[in-house]
């Protein structure tokens, strides 16, 4: 029985045998393992991909087959929060009595804040519809789940304490099921989706729309610091720290105290940056190919190094002796969350995820390796993306402009590779921007 394509008369035959426990049945119409039978009567039992992801990260084997059925190709945040909500998690989130009146103002005073972050233009039925707010539905827990979430992101006051307490029952479950929602986009090769998963999984750790300024969570940040830095065109964190400070408190000074607490603070959050891009052949072996002359029939190996400046987390030193643990600031997690990054191989003409590997937070020097097939890397221009999984603004990308012209591939070892100028060789151009 595999993942998708399994018969209906075998979980019949195996239901009527009564050899296989309803939940292991109601497991397997969820995809998240495979039964099969075998010529001895007996029952076999194998995790899938699925059942792997709701395993690893403790959600339901309902929940895993709901973002089966759900997660396609460039899904937006907003599509992808009412995905995140609907999950069986969050059903039995407490809807108290006469709360669907609360959810209902509410969502009224989110309307009115979600005006600032879109066109003024749009009218609020188009906003409602946008974001998935239904009146009809304010008695559902999974309504009261995305109001939440969207009053954490957009910093609308709660009605009431008991609203804090869920709001923080939400996040606990949403951080798990991100994760699964992240693994099974990037292995759906779905790029898209998966970026704005890790944009997603970002909000849920600051508490601010992925679009928000990166000085948004810092000490004494008004509307007043706000306005100063944005008349200056300060948008990033280099741009601030590269400021004198006579120039820092020229830009206002009615908040010469803030601006100089924002600087001081950003200096702390980690700076992370990509260079030193090689590709390299591989053999069938796995070993590196000193003769490969690009043939896009073989398999290559990226090496990226990734450098990280860091110091607003602070490093927890375990008991066991194991690994310190590096913790980021987190205005939605009081106890903090563990700081780390994607290092993703994404190409941008077939929107397809190439490679992607996760690393703990760290702090100097490393160097990645991600194997791709030749094939995948189409003529034009291969991302690699470095994503923070928890600070929003500080992630960055670099472009891997290939050529892969008439390539011989019956060059005999003996011969030396090909140069630039015969046309035959791989090429890789960087181009350093900032996202």
């Amino acid at each position: 029985v595999r993942l998708h394509d399994y018969e209906i008369e075998e979980h019949q035959a195996l239901e009527d045998s009564r050899k296989v426990e309803p939940s292991m049945l109601s497991e397997a119409r969820n995809v998240t393992v495979a039964l099969s039978s075998t010529e001895q009567k007996s029952i076999n039992v194998k995790s899938t991909l699925l059942g792997q992801v709701a395993a690893k990260f403790y959600i339901s084997h309902r929940t895993a087959a709901t973002l089966d059925d759900r997660m396609k190709a460039e899904l937006s945040i907003e599509y992808l929060i009412r995905i995140l909500t609907e999950c069986d998690e969050f059903g039995e989130l407490p809807v108290r009595h006469n709360e669907e009146k609360v959810n209902e103002q509410l969502a009224q005073n989110l309307v009115e804040c979600l005006e600032k972050f879109n066109n003024p233009r749009t009218v609020r039925k188009e906003l409602e519809k946008k974001y998935f707010i239904f009146h009809e539905a304010m008695a559902s827990p999974h309504m009261k789940a995305r109001l939440l979430l969207l009053a954490l992101f957009t910093r609308v006051r709660l009605p009431m304490h008991d609203y804090l307490t869920d709001t923080r029952t939400v996040l606990d479950n949403s951080s798990r099921i991100v994760q699964g929602m992240m693994s099974i986009a990037a292995e759906r090769s779905f790029w898209t989706t998966t970026k704005n998963v890790i944009l997603l999984a970002q909000m849920l750790v600051q508490g601010v729309w992925f679009n928000s300024p990166v000085f948004q969570n810092l000490p004494l940040w008004n509307d007043d610091v706000a306005d100063s830095l944005k008349r200056s065109r300060i948008t990033t964190i280099d741009k601030l720290l590269s400021l004198q400070p006579t120039k820092l408190e020229s830009l206002g000074s009615n908040n010469a105290d803030g601006l100089r607490a924002i600087r001081d603070s950003a200096a702390r959050l980690p700076r992370a940056s990509l260079s030193n891009i090689q590709v390299i052949g591989l053999r069938d072996d796995g070993n590196e190919d000193s003769f490969w002359n690009g043939a896009r029939d073989r398999r290559v190996r990226v090496n990226v190094d990734v450098r990280c400046v860091r110091g607003s987390g602070s490093v927890r030193q375990p008991r066991n002796g194991a690994a310190p643990e590096v913790i980021s600031g987190s205005p939605a997690f009081k106890r903090g969350a563990k700081e780390g990054w994607y290092i993703v191989v994404a190409d941008a003409q077939s929107n397809a995820v190439l490679a992607l590997k996760r690393i703990a937070g760290f702090e100097g020097k490393r160097t990645l390796s991600l194997q791709v097939n030749q094939a995948d890397l189409q003529e034009g221009t291969t991302q690699i993306h470095l994503l923070s999984d928890c600070y929003v603004g500080l992630d960055s990308m670099i472009l891997i402009q290939h050529r892969t012209d008439s390539l011989n591939s019956n060059r005999r070892p003996d011969q030396s590779p090909p140069t630039e100028s015969s046309g035959n060789s791989f090429n890789p151009l960087l181009q350093r921007r900032r996202q």
